[in-house]
């Protein structure tokens, strides 16, 4: 399977998670973020630096157990604006799904207020 194709997987998945609300998504939370956090290290598209910057922020929050669902909620707005942004930069289904991620990171953000 291409790169191209395994991200396409990766971001259904993604979305796949978040679709079930938070309680659902966090159960899977942690591997999902870090092989987004290995995806995108690989990356040659600088604009995802801040993305991959965030993702290890909401990987340390995730560690507690008790995250601070103020942290929690910015470090999700933060990461639904950093993908939006991505998915100007993207292609073909990708630039989609990447929207799709964008606002259901920013919805997730949202519930956490």
């Amino acid at each position: 399977m291409s790169t191209s194709a395994n991200n396409l997987a990766h971001l259904d998945s993604t979305l796949n998670s978040l679709s079930g609300g938070l309680h659902e998504a966090r159960q899977c939370a942690t591997r999902s973020v870090n092989s987004w956090i290995d995806t995108l290290k690989v990356s040659a598209d600088a604009r995802l630096n801040g993305v991959a910057r965030e993702l290890e922020n909401l990987k340390d929050l995730l560690a507690s157990p008790m995250p601070d669902t103020t942290q929690l909620s910015q470090s999700l707005t933060k990461l639904g604006e950093h993908t939006t942004k991505a998915a100007a930069g993207a292609d073909g289904a990708t630039t989609d799904k990447l929207q799709q991620l964008g606002q259901m990171l920013s919805s997730a953000a949202s519930q956490l207020k």
